[in-house]
């Protein structure tokens, strides 16, 4: 298949994206580029180990002309989903507009967050698990909408914390977790099932 399935967004070190990536090269599924808002992020160096095209930005860039780059690279390449992985900007509804799809009644573009949404949602979910003394956090995988992290929830999973020694023990287990799990959508959207995203169990 030709058409240009999936596209990353991804702003940093793209763990996420590295085991979307991998998976979508183990499987064949057509990953058609990885775009980025950090010239100089280290996901455009892991992009081209999997041989995804790149797309970035400059450093001088507003986010005016960040969204209009974005827009150029899928007018460019028509993915049928955006898939965000550690992307840190709200998208515009101009954007999200060209994935809507009528069965789903749900744009076609999905994040992964390190919290159990509504819990924490913006930056730093971890540490904020964390500071406050939780004794488990975990990720939420969900639709994008046009709020911070108020999606339709596709799935949540926990883990304990409560035995963790510092921050950097949460985050790494929490980037284990996020790295199974996100391909695991990815590979159901492939097989035919995204009906099934509205049905997945949260726990």
């Amino acid at each position: 298949m030709n058409s240009c399935k999936y596209l990353i967004l991804a702003s940093g070190t793209g763990s996420n994206a590295e085991a979307l990536m991998k998976t979508a090269k183990e499987n064949n599924i057509n990953v058609c580029g990885l775009f980025s808002d950090k010239s100089n992020a280290e996901v455009l160096t892991k992009a081209k180990k999997y041989e995804v095209k790149t797309f970035t930005t400059e450093e001088k860039d507003n986010k005016d002309e960040i969204f209009f780059k974005l827009s150029q690279v899928i007018e460019e390449l028509k993915p049928d989903w955006l898939l965000l992985a550690g992307f840190m900007r709200i998208l515009p509804t101009k954007i999200l507009q060209r994935f809507f799809d009528e069965e789903l009644q749900q744009y076609r573009v999905i994040n992964i967050h390190p919290s159990l949404l509504p819990k924490y949602p913006g930056l730093g979910g971890y540490r904020q698990a964390y500071e406050n003394g939780d004794t488990s956090t975990g990720l939420s995988i969900h639709f994008v909408d046009e709020g911070l992290d108020t999606g339709k929830l596709i799935l949540q999973k926990s883990f304990s914390i409560a035995e963790s020694k510092n921050l950097e023990e949460v985050i790494e287990k929490g980037k284990s977790f996020e790295n199974k799990y996100f391909p695991e959508i990815l590979l159901k959207i492939h097989n035919g099932n995204k009906k099934d995203l509205l049905n997945e169990l949260s726990f």
